[in-house]
């Protein structure tokens, strides 16, 4: 709606459209909601008013219902407005209805071939319906239109991951993070993949990065401690689990792994009441059995590590046998 055509419109309604736009951009929603109704009151035609009232009913009121009816009611007075195509669509979308908001999607992306909004919003729909071939084509479809389009950038690198094309996703992702170094969740995905991939060096970098932005993320300080496990560089593991029991001490695994970096650090006496708060939190934590049991034949306390080989027998455990190899040497 461009200034000359305002003068087609009732003046009050276009004074009451214009309130609303303000108090719209100054974030008061429900008042430019109120000023946006009187406008269409005074008269209907005013199609852009039902987009931001849309809008608001959709984003913050949650009422999809009344968000997609008053798309539809502009519709009718202007099919051809793209705008109402496009809110309508986003309406539908958040609502469920992925496919008739792939429809509306695309009449609005018919006109603005070239919108980054337009494509993403497509390839997510695609997406969300399982199409990965048309999800691909759109998400590089918006990094296109606009290069910087980092979310597009991430979901194209899930879509990799999730194919198999772990090499391209992490390619993606690096790029994510060159766009915005504080998304956390492309740190996190990197770190996973490289550790996937071998690049060890460069998963610890990654779980780094992430813990910096979010040091309350117990499962990143987890993983972050198997990679320095992996490199051999065990206190630095047991740092990074003791900061992942910190979080979330319930954690079987985490007080395992925090028991097996305090036997490599000869630490045994830390090492047997981390393994044995393993087996606290999960009686039939095997492994957690078969290092105390280890600890035991070390420390000389034959006896306990006889116990532990009985209990990995009574529940059927493979290394049962492994550790009966090691109480006869």
């Amino acid at each position: 709606m461009d200034g000359e055509s305002m003068y087609n419109f009732n003046s009050v309604a276009v004074e009451h459209f214009q309130f609303g736009m303000e108090k719209y951009f100054e974030g008061l929603f429900q008042q430019a909601k109120a000023e946006f109704l009187m406008a269409l009151e005074s008269d209907d035609r005013i199609v852009l008013a039902y987009c931001y009232l849309s809008s608001i009913y959709c984003d913050y009121d949650n009422d999809f219902d009344t968000a997609i009816a008053l798309c539809r009611q502009g519709i009718e007075i202007e099919f051809l407005n793209p705008f109402l195509h496009f809110c309508l669509g986003s309406a539908l979308d958040v609502s469920g209805s992925k496919r008739e908001a792939l429809k509306e999607y695309e009449i609005y992306n018919n006109y603005f071939p070239d919108n980054a909004e337009g494509a993403f919003s497509i390839g997510c729909a695609y997406d969300s319906l399982g199409d990965k071939e048309g999800a691909e084509q759109y998400y590089l479809e918006t990094i296109r239109c606009d290069p910087n389009h980092y979310i597009s950038c991430f979901n194209l690198a899930l879509l990799y991951s999730e194919t198999g094309r772990e090499r391209e996703a992490i390619r993606m992702l690096r790029k994510v993070v060159e766009i915005n170094p504080i998304y956390w969740k492309a740190w996190v995905k990197l770190g996973i993949l490289n550790s996937k991939c071998g690049n060890v060096d460069r998963a610890i970098e990654a779980y780094n990065h992430t813990i910096a932005l979010r040091p309350e993320l117990s499962d990143v300080c987890y993983n972050l401690g198997i990679s320095y496990s992996l490199k051999g560089q065990y206190f630095s593991a047991m740092l990074a689990f003791k900061k992942s029991l910190e979080l979330e001490d319930k954690d079987p695994d985490a007080w395992y792994n925090l028991g097996v970096c305090y036997i490599e650090l000869e630490e045994f006496s830390s090492a047997r009441k981390a393994l044995q708060r393993a087996i606290y939190y999960c009686l039939d934590h095997e492994e957690a059995h078969y290092r105390l049991g280890n600890l035991y034949i070390l420390i000389g306390e034959r006896d306990k590590a006889e116990n532990e080989r009985k209990f990995l027998k009574e529940i059927k455990s493979s290394l049962c046998e492994a550790l009966s190899e090691m109480l006869i040497a």
